[in-house]
């Protein structure tokens, strides 16, 4: 006998600690009555499963904003309730869902959660769910099965152009190349991202060693020929006489600095005439100034040399 009031105690206890929580009928204006049944099942099939609240559904009319919703709450003998209106503006659909407590009025949850299309909806009212179950924000709900296709395409970013080509020109050294100042024929391999005010720039270069480095300039004015002026940075590895017998090492950091001439930037390819000054800081202090010509053709590829 006392082991079943014991047990009758504790089911009381649980049935009394769950929330009271009303569930509005989903307030839209323009989806069908099928449609509109279907939702408002799956709201409350969802909230049901977190066995947290005594569902407890309203028959009348749906609220048509949070205002009416409140004065409708403010009547009923409930804890919190959930309030849900899905609007659309031009071919993109807004769903914004209102989880509050009758009791102080303070509204516990708000989102109002944006999709290009209504097949998401399923999707986005289980989002709902688990987040006033769980206490978390919508944006922090990252399940398998709960992701909408609208976050799953890329964002909208400004437009860049990419080009890659060759480059060729002359390096004259200045300091260290174990004081060979003759001019050095250079072929470089370039890629580059293209703004309307910047360029960035990548470059395996094969200048008396190898060198890989990327830059950025500034390009300053909108013209079919315009002047830039930028930095770079990478690795340039020098060949040197001896090298290895001298304990000296050719390789290390190299910082650019370069100003140049971008032609044709209304067609799609590119002319570049530019001027480098390289200090390469390895064993043998080498530095140089380097003139070269560049010619590239737009591509769908990014980086292609990285």
């Amino acid at each position: 006998m006392k082991k079943i009031i014991i047990i009758t105690f504790i089911l009381l206890n649980s049935i009394l600690a769950e929330q009271r929580l009303l569930i509005f009928p989903i307030y839209s204006t323009f989806l069908d009555r099928s449609s509109l049944i279907t939702a408002n099942s799956i709201i409350t099939q969802e909230l049901d499963k977190c066995n947290k609240f005594t569902i407890l559904k309203y028959t009348g009319e749906s609220p048509e904003n949070l205002t009416d919703a409140f004065e409708i709450g403010a009547k009923e003998n409930i804890d919190n309730f959930v309030y849900i209106s899905i609007n659309k503006l031009g071919n993109t659909f807004y769903v914004l869902y209102n989880y509050v407590d009758i009791k102080s009025h303070n509204i516990i949850q708000e989102n109002n959660i944006r999709s290009e299309t209504l097949d998401d909806l399923d999707i986005i009212l289980k989002r709902i769910a688990t987040a006033i179950c769980t206490g978390k924000s919508v944006e922090k709900i990252n399940e398998v099965g709960l992701i909408t296709d609208s976050e799953t395409k890329e964002p909208n970013l400004k437009s860049s152009f990419s080009y890659s080509g060759i480059g060729f020109g002359y390096l004259y050294p200045q300091t260290g190349f174990d004081n060979d100042f003759d001019r050095i024929f250079f072929l470089d391999i370039k890629s580059c991202y293209e703004t309307h005010d910047y360029l960035v720039e990548g470059l395996l270069g094969f200048r008396k060693g190898t060198a890989l480095n990327i830059g950025i300039s500034k390009i300053f004015t909108n013209n079919n020929f315009a002047p830039y002026i930028g930095v770079g940075m990478g690795f340039h590895w020098v060949s040197h006489k001896n090298e290895h017998s001298n304990k000296k090492r050719g390789d290390g950091i190299e910082l650019l600095f370069k100003t140049g001439l971008l032609g044709f930037r209304v067609y799609d390819f590119r002319f570049m005439l530019q001027l480098d000054y390289g200090v390469i800081f390895n064993d043998y202090n080498d530095k140089y100034i380097s003139l070269s010509i560049s010619l590239m053709r737009l591509s769908k590829k990014r980086f292609l040399i990285f």
